[in-house]
């Protein structure tokens, strides 16, 4: 009896030890496409102009202000590009921004800009409910959601329209980045989003597997339309994963543009950073429940040690030398590929990026644990209860901001 236990034993330590063995081998080969997707995809050369621009309309939702909020704004009014609108909307009559928004119009009188403020209300995401108007107006057969922080890059349309040129391609979008900006959250956010997310994220892209962030895209207006209209996604909190998920079940093709998305929010902190973390894992295990057991296996600190322990178990090597040789190796592979997201030398030491780098990987335990322990999410100044599914109930429709 002592020897079947023992054999059990053995044989369930072999399996569990197989298991990260095989998510390794999977991870470096996503660090390796990546790093080749990001050496020839991004700051490539624009899109050879086209006779006949296709037309854009940007929605571009916006909720109170920030110290960068005016410069964020101001960038869709200088974009290079012959044919677009920018459909501004507001939820809320009072709100600050307004003040922002009549100056750029004021600033830029000769660009086709309006104002839609009061939203509609279509379902329990406030993002989906405040477009609806710009979106019911829109007079062009392609539609950009930019978010209120992202610094739009002056050729960015001519970066990303000139793809609907091939009538399979459903959506275009750009990879999330950050700006520089100062002390160390801003270093931290560059170090994340040009490092290990970007890995899942061009991997994910070069595999043709759905990865858009709503955060900047383009997509094809009347695909939306033949299934109800965006008023149809209002129901889901992540707009944007159910957005293209329709586009794919049409079987069309999502692009990645050569400029990434930059992320520019003046109002940043360690703090604010690792509480949209959490959001967004408690979105994707939602959504797709079994990143309860993906999220682990895709991460560096947690992957490490997992096989640290198996080459102990199955090797008898030190498993602490691996360990940091792991940390190491890992390190070095994401600060290249931060090198070739940015497109030029990094604005700040080795050193920063080295702290920043720790503290992002080691800090993924208490955002992976933090999600799961919480359903709810706060939204701006909506608190969401989550449901499987991605779908959610409103809890507190007004807390404080």
């Amino acid at each position: 009896m002592a020897v079947d236990a023992l054999l059990y034993l053995n044989l369930a330590c072999y399996g569990l030890t197989l298991l990260p063995f095989v998510a390794y081998i999977i991870m470096l080969f996503g660090h390796t496409i990546s790093l080749i997707f990001a050496k020839v995809k991004f700051h490539a050369p624009l899109h050879p102009p086209l006779e006949d621009w296709p037309g854009v309309s940007i929605l571009k939702p916006l909720h109170g202000t920030d110290p960068n909020q005016a410069t964020n704004l101001e960038t869709v009014f200088k974009l290079d590009y012959p044919k677009y609108e920018v459909l501004m909307c507001v939820q809320d009559i009072d709100d600050p921004v307004l003040e922002i928004v009549h100056a750029c119009m004021n600033k830029y009188p000769k660009v086709d800009a309006k104002l839609f403020v009061g939203g509609q209300v279509v379902g329990i995401n406030p993002k989906v409910n405040n477009m609806m108007p710009g979106y019911t107006a829109a007079k062009y057969g392609l539609i950009m959601i930019s978010d209120a922080a992202i610094k739009v890059h002056r050729d960015t349309l001519k970066a990303m329209a000139g793809a609907f040129s091939n009538d399979k391609v459903g959506i275009v979008h750009q990879m999330p980045y950050a700006t520089h900006r100062p002390g160390f959250a801003g270093t931290l956010e560059q170090v994340y989003f040009g490092g290990s997310h970007a890995k899942v994220y061009l991997a994910a892209q070069m595999l043709g597997i759905n990865c858009v962030t709503g955060m900047s895209f383009i997509f094809r207006k009347y695909v939306i339309d033949e299934l109800g209209g965006l008023a149809s996604f209002g129901k889901w909190v992540a707009e944007d994963f159910y957005i293209s998920k329709a586009f794919v079940q049409k079987g069309m093709k999502f692009h990645l543009s050569s400029l990434p998305a930059y992320q520019n929010a003046g109002v940043y902190s360690v703090r604010t950073f690792q509480a949209r973390m959490v959001r967004w894992t408690q979105l994707r295990m939602s959504m797709l429940p079994h990143f309860l057991l993906m999220e682990p296996l895709s991460e560096c600190v947690t992957l490490g040690a997992m096989n640290s322990w198996a080459v102990w178990y199955h090797l008898s090597w030190n498993p602490i030398a691996f360990f940091l040789f792991h940390l190491l190796l890992w390190m070095l592979i994401d600060y290249w590929r931060l090198n070739l997201v940015e497109g030029g030398p990094l604005p700040f030491r080795r050193f920063d990026f080295t702290v920043a780098w720790v503290v992002r990987e080691f800090m993924f335990l208490r955002i992976y644990f933090g999600a799961i322990a919480n359903p709810n999410i706060q939204w701006r100044t909506r608190k969401l209860r989550l449901h499987w599914g991605g779908t959610a109930d409103i809890i507190a429709p007004k807390i404080k901001a």
